[in-house]
């Protein structure tokens, strides 16, 4: 019956109109959408409030939640007024109840605010927290963007990778020989690292937090000794840095130095990365007490290296 003019100025007609519609899909005011109305001739009543389904209930007095909440969700433009969208966000961390940076994409999407996410916010949950002001913790420092698991692109700017590497070093407080690829993950770093193909040497080095070699690493990359270039510049290098002659290295000096890596391709012979590199060291110079004692000294510190990862050493 199709109602009069005037017959929805009437704030008892419009009460009566949305308890008997509730009563009769027997459905919980959250889940009433607009077609709900629509198909009960109840067009006008929705006219009334702007075609929105969640002002009916609220008009009515059967909205003890938030818009947001409706499975229809906001009507379209709700979210372009920022006191709303700064309410919603803060709305959201309390009733998860997580610190900031721990909040996710999936936590927006559970909670029906996937649209205000991706709509104003590039998906990007740390920016939401930001303009609703809550990207400090209770210490007062901030939290950075990378802190809230970024995409891949967002790695792209170097200075973003700079900026999000010096961060790092000052924050872990160690000398950046000493940084290893699982202290990038720790600090939710992994992608980034990704990007430097899983290379902390190579993050560094961009970062300009790398005056040394990659050798001297505490864990230099896997194939840092790949190229006969890389190793011929090793080698160079270890006989500067020791102040010996060449026929004077042994196997020790080049694991004291971090070159065990480069070693092992030269079948743990001294004499054939001297060689490779150019020096001209002759077989006869490298006596058989110095051959015997690197095999020694060899076999000692592979019996000290697989011991303690017996033990679960690093």
């Amino acid at each position: 019956m199709v109602k009069s003019k005037g017959y929805w100025n009437s704030l008892e007609n419009r009460i009566i109109a949305v308890k008997d519609l509730i009563v009769k899909l027997n459905k919980d005011p959250k889940e009433i959408t607009y077609k709900d109305f629509l198909r009960n001739n109840l067009s006008g009543l929705l006219d009334y409030y702007d075609n929105s389904p969640y002002s009916v209930l609220k008009g009515a007095g059967l909205a003890d939640f938030e818009p947001w909440e409706m499975v229809g969700g906001v009507p379209n433009g709700y979210f372009q007024d920022e006191a709303e969208r700064i309410r919603a966000i803060k709305w959201l961390v309390a009733k998860i109840k997580k610190k900031p940076e721990e909040v996710t994409c999936i936590n927006f999407n559970e909670n029906n605010l996937s649209g205000l996410l991706s709509n104003h916010y590039n998906n990007s949950p740390y920016l939401a927290l930001k303009e609703a002001e809550l990207t400090k913790r209770e210490d007062g420092t901030e939290i950075e963007r990378w802190e809230m698991n970024v995409s891949k692109s967002y790695w792209k700017k170097k200075e973003n990778r700079i900026k999000a590497i010096k961060w790092f070093i000052a924050k872990i407080k160690r000398k950046p020989q000493k940084i290893k690829a699982k202290d990038f993950i720790k600090y939710k770093l992994r992608r980034l690292l990704q990007y430097y193909n899983n290379s902390p040497y190579t993050a560094l080095k961009e970062a300009g937090l790398a005056d040394f070699e990659p050798w001297e690493m505490e864990k230099s990359p896997t194939d840092t000794f790949k190229f006969k270039k890389d190793r011929i510049r090793a080698v160079k290098w270890l006989v500067k840095e020791t102040e010996k002659k060449p026929e004077e290295i042994k196997v020790k000096d080049f694991y004291d130095k971090g070159l065990r890596g480069l070693l092992a391709r030269t079948e743990d012979s001294p004499y054939l990365a001297l060689k490779e590199a150019g020096y001209d060291v002759h077989p006869k110079s490298w006596s058989k007490f110095n051959q015997d004692n690197d095999k020694q000294i060899l076999n000692q510190m592979m019996e000290t290296h697989f011991k303690r990862i017996l033990r679960g050493e690093k």
